[in-house]
């Protein structure tokens, strides 16, 4: 028999010496009768209290309480159950607060309360996005941002965050953000890189941003941005960095030396642009929207647009090509896992759902290498695609208890991209990038100057280790009417959204 807390709604069935289950209760109650079938013992009564008792009930007793907001209401608050000999009973708030017995079971049912209060709270910041956006999200938050005068040449930038309100819409909800003061000052460069670079985005500074990777204290501004850059990639033939904002669901284009800034495409009103890679010899772009769920290709210039895929999605982040293999990489952190397919979209296949939120990818297409972080989890680990997909942990940040459990943890990692030596990553808790050596470490350093506040996509350029595998799209669109994807058997010709082949090559 089931006697519950008409506190926590807490069952306690203990065993008695006779054998037998009795619900044992110790609680403040007036007028208890006391007859052979409800037997009451006085129990733990400190001085002065005339109503607390342990209470058992045998065997053919019935006591059934309804979960009552006791303890947290006004006064006194009224208790029902059902049994054969009493049916109402008031329950005593001033005498239990009194009572050193019922302080500290109450003490103990809380503790076990807000342990379970948390797991539910990690669950459902789980089950959200937010990798940024989501999330995430959290990287949907917006900020104004009051950035002081820019000299050229080698001079100081001061770029001051004020403290003022910012209120944005985003897909129909309004949100207010205050912003945090604070000034940071490193020297800006003039100069535009050709090689050995990485371009980044960051969320709060709305702006994009180039860096050598020889000297990383080396810097350009790029461009302005929308109020939230997410993806960034590189087309090296074209010398255009591509990058999405998930606030004005667009994709965007500029020049490498800043000029020709533009709108790419504009995306639907639901569309969350989280992953960009590009095909710069079949000048294809593809992109992941996690508004939709869906991993779409178009052309470099947005004028032709192809879903690929579109079930079985949950939030997809980044996406990585493998232009050897004409294969297509993404990550999903609604669904906690890593998937491939051909990139036309066919043959998609799992890769690992032994990850909770993984989030960025980087690939090294020549030893078959495919490497991510989970934010989750807070690990850097990489994928042999040669060995069955087997796992390797190159990097792992435990969360503490105290992070697990509702406190800011110290790192969240987002973006990621890598060289012949070393991983570079985003994390949204530091005010740089971050290096890592691919062949495992148990911590990671900061990279560059620290002027930066969320650092989201980024993506390493050196035209020494490059991929380059020639297209058949290269040449007259591979006899394609409208898209050329590549593909293991050369090329697959594709229709727009909206159009069917008519034959082989050509769309209606």
């Amino acid at each position: 028999m089931t006697y519950q807390n008409p506190v926590f709604g807490t069952s306690f069935l203990p065993e008695t010496e006779e054998g037998r289950n009795r619900g044992i209760k110790v609680g403040i109650y007036e007028d208890i009768p006391d007859d052979d079938e409800h037997q009451h013992y006085q129990a733990l009564k400190p001085p002065g209290d005339e109503h607390e008792y342990a209470t058992s009930f045998g065997n053919t007793a019935e006591a059934t309480y309804p979960i009552y907001q006791t303890l947290r209401g006004q006064g006194n608050v009224d208790q029902t159950y059902t049994s054969p000999s009493y049916n109402t009973r008031r329950l005593n708030k001033s005498s239990c607060l009194k009572s050193k017995s019922c302080k500290v079971i109450i003490a103990v049912l809380s503790g076990i309360a807000i342990l379970i209060g948390g797991v539910l709270i990690g669950l459902f910041i789980f089950g959200k996005h937010n990798d940024y956006t989501s999330s995430p999200m959290e990287s949907r938050d917006t900020t104004l941002i009051t950035t002081g005068s820019t000299q050229r040449q080698q001079v100081t930038r001061t770029s001051t965050i004020s403290g003022q309100v910012r209120t944005t819409q985003t897909n129909g909800t309004t949100t207010s953000f205050t912003t945090i003061k604070t000034t940071t000052s490193t020297p800006l460069i003039d100069e535009v890189m050709e090689d050995n670079f990485i371009v980044f985005v960051d969320t709060l500074l709305e702006s994009l941003y180039q860096m050598d990777t020889h000297d990383p204290l080396r810097y350009r501004k790029v461009a302005k941005t929308g109020p939230n850059p997410v993806a960034v990639a590189y087309d090296p033939v074209g010398k255009r960095i591509y990058f999405t904002d998930v606030n004005e669901e667009t994709i965007n284009s500029v020049a490498l030396d800043g000029t020709d800034l533009k709108i790419v495409k504009k995306l639907s009103a639901v569309s969350i642009p989280d992953g960009l890679a590009i095909e710069p010899n079949s000048r294809l772009l593809y992109y992941t929207d996690a508004g939709r769920n869906t991993i779409s290709v178009m052309t470099l210039d947005g004028s032709l647009e192809k879903t690929l895929v579109y079930v079985n999605n949950s939030k997809p982040r980044a996406i990585q090509l493998d232009p050897v293999n004409k294969k297509m990489y993404w990550s999903d952190w609604g669904l906690g896992q890593i998937e491939v397919a051909n990139m036309d979209g066919s043959g998609r296949q799992l890769v690992t759902n032994n990850t909770l939120w993984p989030n960025g990818l980087a690939l090294d297409v020549r030893k078959q290498l495919l490497y991510f972080c989970d934010w989750m989890w807070n690990n850097i680990e990489v994928i042999d695609l040669n060995d069955n997909n087997a796992l390797t942990v190159i990097l792992s940040l435990p969360l503490t208890f105290a992070e697990l459990f509702g406190s800011s943890s110290k790192t969240h990692f987002f973006g990621i991209t890598l060289d012949e030596t070393y991983l570079y990553i985003s994390d949204w808790k530091k005010r740089q990038l971050q290096r890592v050596t691919r062949v495992g470490t148990s911590s990671y350093d900061g990279y560059g100057a620290r002027d930066f506040f969320r650092i989201n996509g980024l993506q390493i350029y050196n035209s020494s280790v490059r991929t380059i595998e020639e297209s058949v799209c290269q040449t007259r669109n591979g006899g394609c009417s409208h898209l050329c994807i590549p593909s293991s058997a050369g090329r697959t010709c594709m229709c727009p959204n909206g159009q069917s082949l008519l034959d082989e090559t050509t769309c209606s």
